[in-house]
Parts: C-alpha cells; sequence; structure tokens
C-alpha cells in the first residue's frame, strides 16, 4: 500500500441539496468520497442536507436502502436544527436584523404536517412554513414580500417557541450562511460540493475556518465539439463564481484542458479523478463472453436506444442486461418490442447490486451523449469485464484504450457498437484473457489510496493559495480597442495602490452575456510601461459574437495573494472613442461609464 498523505487538519464535509429515491452514480462517489476521505485521515465526517423538502428520516432511509449509509457519519440540515434547537439555540444563528411585522402575522396554520405552503396561480411557491411537533412555527420563508400574490421580494423568519421572531434573512442563502457559520463554528472543515445547485451556494460563502471544494462531474457546454462555445443553462451561474472556491476539481486531464483554453479555469482548479477500490473477480474463462451489462438511469443523455439497437444489429448471439428506472422506461421497453428482442435485452429495473453482475459479464455498454468519470466504466474493468463505450469528450477516453482493455467507438456510431461486441465475443480465448487482465490493471490506477494522495495534495496547495489579507482595491480602464475580421485587442489600464503590484499573481479579462450563457476570458502578462501597468487581452472574434443577440459587460480579474478580485472595466473617459463596431456588435459606454457591446442599431 501506497504511503498516504494528508491535507492540513479538518472535518470532512459533503453539502447536499437533495438525493432522489434511486440515486445514481455521482451521488454515490459523493458518499464514498467522504467516507474514504475522513477514515483516511481519521477525520470527523459529516454529511450536510440543505433541501426544505426532504426529512432527515427520509434522507437516512434512501441512504440506507442504496446501501450508502455510514454509522460514523454525522448529518445535518438547517430546517432539522431550526425544529430541534432550543431558543437559546435558536438566537445564536446572526441575522440581518429585519423589523417587519408581516413575519409575525402571516404565518399558515398548522395542518399536521411538518411543512406548510402557500403557491400562486402558476403553482410557485410563495411561502413555505415549518412546525414543529406541538404545532408551533419555526421558520417561515416568504417570497412575495413586495405584493402579497406575486413573486418578488424574499424574507426568512425564526420563531422561538412563544412565537416571538428569533431571527430574520433577507434570503435564505443569508440564512444558510448563517447556519453554516454556526454548525462550523472555529473548527477547520472541508466543505465539498458536487452539484451545481450546492455550489451556487457555497461558491460565495466565505468562512476563515472552512475551506470550499467543487467537484464538476458533467460536461459544461452546449457545443461538445467546441470548447470555446456556450456553457450549459444550468451550470452558467456555478461557472462566473468558480473562483470563489479555494479548490475546483475536474475528473479528467481533458475537461482541464478545455476549460483553461477557455479562460474559465483559474489557478484553483486541479484534476482529481474519482476511486475506484479493488474488487474480486473472476478468471476471464469464467465470463459468459455474449452477455452484456448496462448500468444507468433511464433517461435521453444515457442514450440507452442506441445500447438497444446495437445489440439488436449483432450478428453474434449477444444479449444485454440494462439495469436502472427513470422516465424513459416505456419508451425503451417498446423500442425492444419493435425489434423484437425481448429475449435478448431486458430491463432489469433498479438494483442496489447491480454491479455485481459485472463479474460474470462478457462485456459492459456506455452510450451516454455526456459524462465526467463514468464510475460504470471503472466498476467494470474493476472486475475484468471489458468496456464498450463512446468515444465522448470527456471520460472514456481517459480510462479506456481501445483494443487494449475496452473498445473506443465513435460517438452515435450504433454499427460500430454492434461491431466491436461482435468482434469481442468472437475473439479466441488468450486475446480475451489479455483484454480482461488489462482492464483490471488500468483500474488499479483510480485505487482508494491514489486518489486520496491527489486530494491531499490538491486540499494542501487550496490552503497555501488562501489570502491571509484583504484583496487590494483594483480598477481597470480600457486604454484601446484595435477590431479586424478575425480578434479584438483589448488595451487596459490597472489601477493598484502603491506597492500592490507585488501581490498580483494573475490577470484575466472576462466577458458575460446578461441573458444568453456566455462566459469566456482570457489571461494574459501585465507590463509596467511609462504610462503605468498595462494590460493586453487578444480576444478570437468568432467568442464575441457568441453573444450577438444580447449585450455582453466586460471584467477584469485580478488575483491578490490567491483571492480573485472582479472590476467592471470601465470605458475611456474620452467618449468621443466610442462606439466602436464589432462585427454585428457595437462597444459603448453603460451609463455607469463601463464598458459593454450591444447589437447594432438599426437605421
Amino acid at each position: 500500500m501506497p504511503h498516504l498523505s494528508s491535507p492540513p487538519k479538518g472535518d470532512i464535509v459533503s453539502v447536499f441539496w437533495g438525493i432522489e429515491p434511486n440515486y445514481g452514480g455521482m451521488t454515490k462517489i459523493m458518499l464514498a468520497r467522504t467516507s474514504m476521505l475522513a477514515t483516511a485521515w481519521k477525520r470527523r465526517c459529516r454529511l450536510f442536507l440543505l433541501s426544505p423538502a426532504e426529512s432527515l428520516d427520509v434522507f437516512k432511509d434512501r441512504l440506507s436502502a442504496g446501501g450508502h449509509l455510514t454509522s460514523e457519519a454525522e448529518i445535518r440540515s438547517p430546517w432539522e436544527d431550526v425544529i430541534t434547537w432550543t431558543d437559546r439555540a435558536l438566537r445564536s444563528l446572526v441575522g440581518d436584523h429585519l423589523q417587519d411585522p408581516r413575519s409575525v402575522e402571516d404565518t399558515l396554520e398548522f395542518g399536521g404536517d411538518r411543512v406548510a405552503e402557500r403557491f400562486n396561480a402558476k403553482g410557485k411557491a410563495l411561502q413555505t412554513d415549518h412546525f414543529r411537533s406541538d404545532g408551533t412555527v419555526a421558520a417561515s420563508y416568504r417570497r412575495d414580500m413586495k405584493v402579497r400574490g406575486e413573486l418578488g421580494g424574499a424574507r426568512l423568519t425564526l420563531f422561538d417557541r412563544r412565537g416571538r421572531v428569533s431571527g430574520e434573512w433577507r434570503s435564505a442563502t443569508s440564512f444558510y450562511y448563517s447556519w453554516l457559520d454556526e454548525v462550523i463554528g472555529r473548527r477547520p472543515t472541508y466543505l465539498f460540493s458536487d452539484s451545481h445547485f450546492a455550489g451556487g451556494l457555497l461558491g460565495k460563502y466565505r468562512n476563515p475556518s472552512a475551506t470550499t471544494i467543487q467537484t464538476i462531474h458533467s460536461p459544461h457546454l452546449q457545443r461538445r465539439s467546441d470548447p470555446l462555445g456556450p456553457l450549459t443553462k444550468n451550470k452558467i451561474g456555478l461557472f462566473k463564481d468558480l473562483d470563489g472556491f479555494d479548490l475546483v476539481a475536474t475528473l479528467t486531464q481533458r475537461h482541464l484542458d478545455d476549460l483553461t483554453a477557455a479562460g474559465i479555469a483559474g489557478p484553483n482548479v486541479s484534476v482529481v479523478p474519482n476511486p475506484q477500490a479493488p474488487m474480486e473477480h473472476l478468471a476471464p474463462n469464467q465470463h459468459e463472453r455474449a452477455r452484456g451489462i448496462t448500468m444507468a438511469r433511464l433517461d435521453k443523455v444515457k442514450r440507452l436506444e442506441h445500447a438497444i439497437r446495437a445489440v439488436a444489429a449483432t450478428t453474434s448471439e449477444a444479449t444485454l442486461d440494462i439495469y436502472g428506472r427513470g422516465p424513459e422506461e416505456d419508451f425503451l421497453q417498446g423500442v425492444i418490442d419493435e425489434l423484437g428482442v425481448g429475449d435478448r435485452v431486458r430491463l432489469r429495473g433498479f438494483d442496489k447490486n447491480a454491479s455485481h453482475q459485472l463479474k460474470t459479464a462478457g462485456f459492459s455498454l456506455l452510450t451516454s451523449s455526456a459524462e465526467g468519470q463514468p464510475l460504470a466504466i471503472l466498476e467494470s474493468m474493476a472486475v475484468g469485464c471489458p468496456p464498450v463505450a463512446y468515444d465522448m469528450r470527456y471520460g472514456p477516453s481517459d480510462m479506456i484504450q481501445n483494443r487494449v482493455n475496452g473498445y473506443l467507438v465513435p460517438e452515435r456510431d450504433v454499427e460500430a457498437v454492434a461491431e466491436a461486441i461482435d468482434e469481442l465475443i468472437r475473439m479466441d480465448t488468450d486475446q480475451y484473457a489479455a483484454m480482461s487482465t488489462a482492464a483490471v490493471a488500468r483500474a488499479s490506477d483510480y485505487s482508494p489510496e491514489t486518489v486520496t494522495n491527489r486530494w491531499a495534495d490538491a486540499l494542501t496547495d487550496a490552503q497555501s493559495r488562501r489570502s491571509k489579507e484583504n484583496p487590494a482595491t483594483v480598477a481597470a480602464n480600457l486604454n484601446s480597442l484595435q477590431v479586424d475580421n478575425e480578434r479584438v485587442v483589448f488595451t487596459i489600464e490597472v489601477l493598484l495602490p502603491p506597492g500592490e503590484f507585488e501581490r498580483v499573481t494573475a490577470m484575466a479579462l472576462t466577458w458575460m452575456a446578461r441573458k444568453q450563457p456566455i462566459y469566456g476570458r482570457v489571461f494574459a502578462e501585465p507590463q509596467m510601461t511609462p504610462r503605468g501597468l498595462m494590460f493586453a487581452a487578444e480576444v478570437a472574434s468568432k467568442r464575441l459574437f457568441e453573444a450577438s443577440e444580447d449585450f455582453t459587460d466586460f471584467y477584469l480579474d485580478v488575483w491578490v495573494d490567491g483571492r480573485r478580485n472582479r472590476n467592471r472595466l470601465a470605458a475611456p473617459t474620452d467618449v468621443s472613442t466610442l462606439p466602436i463596431v464589432v462585427g454585428d456588435l457595437e462597444a459603448y459606454p453603460t451609463k455607469y461609464g463601463s464598458l459593454s457591446l450591444r447589437p447594432l442599431r438599426g437605421e
């Protein structure tokens, strides 16, 4: 066993929003990582559940059903705490010191359930109240404080057992921050997030005792062939605040390379893959060569129709067992019936022990449209079951060497998947044994010990980057803008207090569209000139044209002692130099004097 290194002291905490009844690979990985790191480093292990819709009992039941509830983990929820805490403990939560009588006068009636809600005509929740078992209201979250019945204006209020206001917050986010401050206290803590929901909260959380970590499990791009294209809509908010984390982990080097190419990855991004524990495996000749396994949620992104059609197109006697549940179950059964392969392809439903089926299977299939680092591939390789996978942008190519320890097949090529299955089934015994053995060897590269050490190194680096001083005040003014068909060059004057330049570790020009999921950055080295500190950023024109129907704002990101400082880029003081035409856009000064792009106005 390799020597295990460890980062500076701190509890290991995973922050969840919620967990679906039949949760998938990402949740399993989150839970396994929490236990793995806490055990390896002998640290306290904690799980924080933030969703107000789920009680701790439901949460624990789901983990128990999935076989992932560890006895050593402490499980906390802010909503469970506000119901069960004493009045004195409630007063320890620091609110925003607001005074509004509606918080007291407009709570909902207790109907016997722990939660009561009020909705508008469109079914949007306007108010959510939480009750203690004795019927007293513990928390009331209003979302229509401006005009009753219309979304707008938030207020979260806690009440003691006498009905008195214990604390008020302007948003649920600020309440979560108060709760985190209280339950963490001064105890060093590593807060891990794996979803964009929890990440959207932790990216802006600041606590001297807390080190925040975000793992990116899935692709961030809409057009996965272009690393400079638009981001997926559900991740744009997270990625704009990615620098706020002390550490961001990608699962593969290729993903980090794409983030770096787009300028999104800052100094806080590292590669830390998911682990795969060694598994007992049979000799290659004990695998049922023609039997395939797929483990996946039955939804569109997994493209299980491709897997079914591939098996139907084989000329061998290949079969496929599909383990999982999801919204496409009826559709997939219809495809099986349409192709007349019900005796060869079977939907087996959800089985928490589905991975055990890989031990005797001859191959596994992965035909998804997008993955991060597929757990199913590692589980398959660990027991010597060669995987056949689409060569999508992230994941399989980092693990599979084609025709050595599995098969990489061009995306969307169902016939190629069928050919790979036939080739694998018909290869001689020695060839199959070599591929099976190579798969086991590759999986061992992701051992818990190896991955634990990767986390230790990354977290140690994250601690060393944390600023011990307040960031310097930075201002940035556009000096000139040069435009041609291929590129736009921004020359920027950077204003820093005297003696602060030495604290600067990186600079980048950043742009964000106001409505579209467009976000990009270009890093460059600042230069000291007779006119002062200048920063020249060259941007490919096509990157700015992505937001041709939107307004785009510009910022200068400056890292001071490892902490990012973001400021709007000021337009030239000589406004006669603007607007400047940039393709179908024009650069103009906003009413606040900042630089932005907008669509060209018609005559």
